[in-house]
């Protein structure tokens, strides 16, 4: 869960999706997936997105779209709130909810 404070703590990557909010730039789109993907490659995560405060789901590192699961819900909520621990977590349950999809 490292990996996302580095994320967010990237002025160069928050000015990034900053960008892509405002113009759906495909080319904006393109080099956040390329975030993701790095991250991937260097660490054991399957799938990373990219959520509102809602929850729903505006970029994902496998193009599937599919929305978050309730428990997945919940732990963002509570991060929104300020507890970079409940962030953890909610990385942590998307993560598994993907693994489970896959049967790995």
């Amino acid at each position: 869960m490292v990996d996302a404070s580095i994320i967010r703590g990237s002025q160069t990557f928050n000015d990034l999706v900053a960008r892509w909010l405002d113009s759906r730039q495909p080319a904006d789109a393109a080099e956040i997936l390329a975030w993701f993907q790095a991250i991937e490659q260097s660490a054991v995560y399957s799938d990373i997105r990219l959520v509102d405060t809602s929850g729903r789901v505006l970029l994902d590192s496998r193009g599937n779209g599919s929305p978050l699961a309730l428990d997945a819900l919940e732990a963002l909520s509570s991060a929104l709130v300020g507890n970079v621990a409940a962030l953890a977590e909610a990385l942590a349950i998307a993560v598994r909810e993907v693994l489970d999809r896959r049967g790995t």
